[in-house]
C-alpha cells in the first residue's frame, strides 16, 4: 500500500521533519507514519478510513495518531521544507536530471492555503 517506497521517504522527507527530543521515543518510524500520510493525500480517503493496520501492523497507531503528526509537521512548516523548490532540486539533482522540464508548476513553491488540509500541500495550480 505504500505510495513512495520507504527508502525514498528515509531519503527525501524524514530530515525534514520534526521529531521530539523529550519524552519517550515513538514505536512507529516516521518514514511508516509519512507513507500513511502520503496514501491519505493520494487516495483521498477520510482520516477514520485510513488502513492503519496496512502500515503499521500489530503496533498500535490510530488515524488520530497520524492525523496528529500531520498536524503538527503541516503547522511547523515541517511539510513546506519537504516540498521548497530548493528540495526537490536536490532530489532532481541526485537522480542526475536539471529539473522537472515542462512541468513549471512544480517549481513553484508549496502554499499551505488552509493551515491542516490536504489539498493545502499541493503544489501551487495543482490544487
Amino acid at each position: 500500500m505504500e505510495v513512495i517506497n520507504e527508502d525514498s521517504i528515509n531519503r527525501w522527507i524524514v530530515p525534514h521533519l520534526s521529531i521530539g527530543k523529550r519524552g519517550s521515543k515513538p514505536r512507529v518510524k516516521p518514514s511508516a507514519i509519512m507513507s500513511a500520510i502520503l496514501y491519505r493525500l493520494k487516495t483521498g480517503c477520510q482520516w477514520r478510513e485510513l488502513p492503519t493496520r496496512e502500515f503499521f501492523g500489530i503496533v498500535p497507531m490510530s488515524w488520530q495518531g497520524v492525523y496528529h503528526h500531520f498536524s503538527k509537521w503541516a503547522g511547523d512548516g515541517s511539510l513546506r521544507k519537504a516540498w521548497t523548490p530548493d528540495a526537490q532540486q536536490k532530489r532532481w539533482g541526485a537522480r542526475g536530471l536539471s529539473g522537472p522540464q515542462g512541468r513549471q508548476e512544480l517549481q513553484q513553491p508549496v502554499s499551505l492555503r488552509q493551515q491542516g488540509s490536504a489539498a493545502g500541500l499541493l503544489p501551487a495550480g495543482l490544487g
